[in-house]
């Protein structure tokens, strides 16, 4: 049994499962929007005018917000407090193979990585993507992020599961992003997914022990070469240890 409560942006979820003996109770308030201009915006921009007609929509509520969070479990009590991603997705089906990968910087609140895509028709990939930090607030999205028969001048991404690897390079005319994201291959987990015809147990692996690398070049017109800003880690926790989450989906897993 599970209840959600939303005042302002103060989000509490209060979860119990009387069958393990086992009570969760979580308040997420500080929420980071995803724009910080506009505050219900998300990652589809102006493409979320037309949700209704697309197979699948994706919506980031919060890209950092403080957690507090109380766990009872078979008469022990565990309290804590952490930073908190807050998403949705809603439509007719997940894609047929995809990736999502975020990432926090811990001891940074202000930087974090959010991306999410995979094919969204047959033969065409398209991806979301953010990226922030105190230098960088950075989006991309169709048209630039869109891939046909695995070519574009834009984007490039190249996957392995097997190995729990991928780097994925997007661009506009003056910006331009490079993610290299990897996980273990054992810390990868089955996830249930909702398809067409109801949830599929195995349909997409995650892991939360991932590592992320990520690189901001610019430049001012689009014949000049580009420069390099900013380098370094996204999702990293007080230990130094790598915790971003990494999930490859459908046929882009090989499991």
């Amino acid at each position: 049994v599970g209840t959600m409560t939303v005042v302002d942006d103060t989000v509490e979820y209060d979860i119990s499962c009387s069958e393990v003996n086992l009570e969760l109770k979580l308040r997420l308030t500080d929420r980071v929007p995803w724009s910080s201009t506009s505050p219900t915006s998300g990652p589809m921009g102006f493409a979320s005018v037309f949700a209704p007609l697309l197979p699948l929509n994706w919506h980031v509520y919060s890209t950092a917000s403080s957690a507090a969070c109380l766990l009872i479990y078979a008469g022990r009590t565990l309290a804590t407090t952490g930073v908190a991603h807050m998403e949705k997705n809603w439509g007719i089906s997940f894609p047929q193979g995809w990736i999502w990968c975020q990432a926090f910087a811990r001891a940074e609140k202000q930087k974090s990585l959010c991306l999410a895509g995979g094919t969204a028709l047959p033969y065409i990939q398209a991806y979301l993507v953010g990226y922030r930090s105190p230098r960088c607030h950075w989006d991309f999205r169709p048209p630039f992020t869109v891939a046909a028969l695995g070519v574009s001048p834009f984007m490039s991404i190249k996957r392995d599961s097997g190995a729990g690897t991928f780097t994925l390079t997007v661009q506009t005319l003056t910006r331009k992003l490079v993610i290299q994201a990897e996980a273990p291959s054992s810390s990868f987990i089955g996830l249930a997914c909702p398809l067409g015809d109801g949830h599929r147990p195995m349909y997409a692996f995650e892991s939360f022990k991932g590592y992320t690398l990520v690189e901001a070049w610019t430049r001012c017109w689009p014949w000049q070469s580009w420069y390099l800003i900013e380098k370094g880690v996204c999702g990293i926790n007080e230990k130094g240890v790598a915790c971003a989450a990494v999930e490859f989906g459908g046929a882009y897993s090989h499991l």
